[in-house]
């Protein structure tokens, strides 16, 4: 997992093949004008954005990807998230494969805001439990294909 901010993304472009083209397509977008739904982008990423409605941490459940990286950057409001290391994860809830994601009831070791102007990195290994918190969010989640 990585946490950082948006004007540091760049310092990250080394850590997967697709990373420079995905920070450079991100910096064409102007984030208060995107508009909920999805963007296709190419076959190596695509990204979505939603209005979601924050949850309280016992409605949340922790997650993780085995094909994509998650790239989460808040556009209005801020949310907080858990976090887990997935290899510590015992509790399956259920898999999803088609749709590339598998809960855990565990509940996370750590939460931290994540805020506008800030992002966080998900890779495979990371388990992550987003949206809590009270009202909603407006973010984006940029899906990077693992390599």
């Amino acid at each position: 997992m990585i946490l950082d901010t948006i004007e540091n993304l760049d310092l990250y472009v080394n850590l997967h093949p697709s990373f420079d083209k995905v920070f450079a397509y991100l910096k064409t977008l102007k984030f208060d004008e995107l508009k909920p739904g999805r963007i296709e982008v190419d076959d190596d990423f695509y990204i979505n954005v939603d209005n979601c409605e924050l949850k309280s941490v016992q409605m949340t459940n922790l997650e993780v990807h085995n094909n994509y990286i998650d790239i989460q950057i808040p556009i209005e409001n801020r949310e907080f998230v858990g976090y887990k290391n997935r290899k510590s994860c015992r509790y399956l809830k259920e898999i999803h494969p088609k749709q590339d994601v598998t809960f855990y009831k565990d509940k996370f070791d750590f939460s931290f805001p994540l805020s506008v102007g800030n992002f966080v990195i998900f890779f495979p290994q990371d388990a992550h439990s987003p949206l809590i918190g009270n009202g909603t969010v407006k973010k984006m989640v940029v899906k990077v294909k693992v390599k």
